[in-house]
């Protein structure tokens, strides 16, 4: 398993059993879920590369798209599951190929969750 698919298949394993654990709760769980949506948004569309080991365009797209979304939009708020997704889209930053990196279209920059 390549780096990359490692870091999906953890981003997986978050939020796919979160986002089940939600759906199956009751009504008053799910509305104070705000984050939900963002969630499922964010990993809707990671299958076509998911077998892939080396970057294609398709990641790229991912990361420009939805994981921009997902860090720069409301799921920050949102989401209960966010603290634990924003080091994964960091680490996929880390380890794209330098060939790649100009096709990126935002910086993710560290993120720290908020100080009690």
């Amino acid at each position: 398993m390549s780096p990359k698919q490692a870091v999906y298949q953890e981003i997986l394993r978050i939020t796919l059993p979160h986002i089940r654990n939600q759906c199956s709760a009751g009504w008053l769980s799910r509305i104070q879920d705000r984050g939900l949506a963002y969630d499922s948004e964010l990993i809707h569309n990671i299958w076509p590369t998911l077998f892939e080991p080396d970057f294609q365009k398709h990641d790229l797209w991912f990361l420009n798209h939805h994981c921009r979304s997902y860090a720069e939009g409301k799921a920050r708020t949102a989401s209960l599951i966010y603290w634990q997704i924003m080091p994964l889209i960091e680490e996929l930053f880390t380890i794209i190929p330098h060939e790649l990196r100009s096709e990126l279209q935002w910086e993710c920059a560290p993120s720290l969750p908020p100080q009690p």
